[in-house]
């Protein structure tokens, strides 16, 4: 028997994520307490805004998407501005050098 035998899965037919409370995975509870029904002939909604390893993309950005197929500065300044200001280069984790 291994680990993965061991772990509890959702009691809604075709769903082979992780028992979270009262037989459900945490979807499925999340939609029981606020439905009264998991709704089981629904299918779960996955991240359809992320493509996962997939660039952002903004022209020339090389950065791994984080939403809305933006990574997550262009994300945030699409937010902010409502544009992602692809023209404003994107900051780099530099070292910053501390003064005594």
């Amino acid at each position: 028997m291994t680990i993965a035998d061991k772990v509890a899965l959702c009691t809604v037919p075709g769903c082979m994520r992780k028992h979270e409370a009262k037989g459900y995975c945490d979807s499925h509870y999340k939609r029981f307490k606020a439905l009264g029904d998991v709704m089981a002939d629904k299918p779960l909604r996955t991240n359809i805004n992320r493509k996962n390893g997939a660039p952002c993309t903004v022209a020339g950005c090389t950065r791994e998407q984080y939403s809305r197929m933006f990574c997550k500065t262009h994300y945030q300044r699409q937010l902010k501005h409502g544009h992602v200001m692809a023209d404003k280069p994107l900051r780099t984790n530099k070292t910053r050098q501390q003064s005594c």
